[in-house]
């Protein structure tokens, strides 16, 4: 094999595997999305998809980057209920698909939906169409991050 054919098969295999990696790693952490449309004729149309794992890195920075007493704040409030909520959402990321909250008042709605490991919020009224999806298990990071 020719040195130049050789550089670029090792080029070539090394970006297969870097995607091929990170294909896995999103579809094993899930991806959080925001979507926004207003329904006027020039109404905003936002779509904003974040990769679970920088949501995970970020929890993880968080707690060290706050003050001292705003962390021992939070933990006041959160108080001993800290393990009860870190096991009530490692359960909700296991328990079948369901509508958790479903209510509709004057043309609104708003709409909570645990969807295969991720948990949605949708909101419609008039105006504007609002989701927000989110992976359980960030939720579950967050609350031990602050609870640890």
């Amino acid at each position: 094999m020719k040195p130049r054919s050789r550089i670029f098969a090792i080029f070539a295999g090394a970006l297969a595997v870097l995607v091929l990696g990170s294909g896995l790693l999103l579809a094993a952490t899930g991806v959080a999305t925001v979507r926004v449309h207003e329904k006027q004729g020039d109404g905003v149309r936002l779509y904003v998809p974040v990769p679970a794992l920088l949501l995970h890195a970020g929890i993880a920075v968080v707690p060290l980057a706050m003050p001292a007493r705003d962390r021992a704040r939070m933990r006041a409030e959160i108080g001993d209920r800290g393990p009860a909520l870190a096991a009530l959402l490692a359960e909700l990321e296991r328990c079948p698909d369901a509508v958790l909250v479903d209510v509709q008042e004057h043309g609104e709605s708003v709409q909570v939906v645990k969807e295969g490991r991720t948990l949605a919020v949708h909101v419609r009224n008039t105006d504007t169409d609002v989701d927000v999806s989110l992976p359980a298990g960030v939720l579950t990071h967050l609350i031990q991050a602050f609870t640890a």
